[in-house]
């Protein structure tokens, strides 16, 4: 795809690649220069290139979600086959839906973290719907905080729950906390 397509189609991309040195937003060769042409021009190694591929497929997977309507939560593709492999490892039905969750900091109220785990039936007090062929259960009292999410996976942080307010928050199935130094970041250990 073209830089200038890239921004156009998807304006969040913008801010990733300038945070890789990528300066090409308002460059008069980005309508006609890929991606791949423009990380060589700027001396970008290989492996720098496939992160940020990997970052640009990210928000374009985001801004497709955002778009449609109707889904409180939303699970990307590459959440949905490691959700799947996960599924496969644990034993799990078809018919085995996701739970997510948010709990809020005892030491911030502002704070929450985030978790995700196999759930085999919906509760009284849940609103079930579906993305990516799985059924997602969250509670109704929990709708506001989780309005808008987006279930990603990533090789090098691993299940992230985002949100629009705030930065990529990490949540992981049965998982350990550890708080990291951004005030607005939870990561949670699989």
């Amino acid at each position: 795809m073209l830089l200038g397509e890239v921004i156009s189609n998807y304006p969040k991309a913008a801010e990733v690649m300038l945070s890789y040195g990528l300066h090409c937003i308002g460059c008069m060769i980005s309508p006609y220069e890929s991606i791949a042409q423009g990380c060589l021009a700027h001396g970008m190694d290989e492996i720098t290139t496939k992160k940020l591929l990997a970052d640009l497929n990210a928000v374009a997977n985001e801004e497709e979600l955002l778009g449609k309507s109707g889904l409180l939560v939303s699970i990307t593709s590459s959440a949905a086959i490691k959700l799947k492999e996960y599924m496969k490892e644990k034993s799990k039905s078809v018919g085995t839906g996701i739970r997510v969750w948010a709990e809020r900091s005892k030491t911030d109220q502002q704070r929450h973290s985030y978790h995700l785990d196999f759930e085999d039936k919906q509760r009284a007090e849940d609103k079930t719907f579906e993305s990516a062929g799985f059924k997602i259960f969250i509670k109704k009292k929990e709708e506001k905080l989780l309005t808008g999410a987006i279930i990603d996976y990533r090789e090098s942080a691993g299940f992230i729950v985002k949100l629009a307010e705030y930065p990529a928050l990490r949540a992981g199935m049965n998982a350990k906390r550890r708080l990291h130094e951004n005030s607005r970041t939870t990561a949670l250990e699989i």
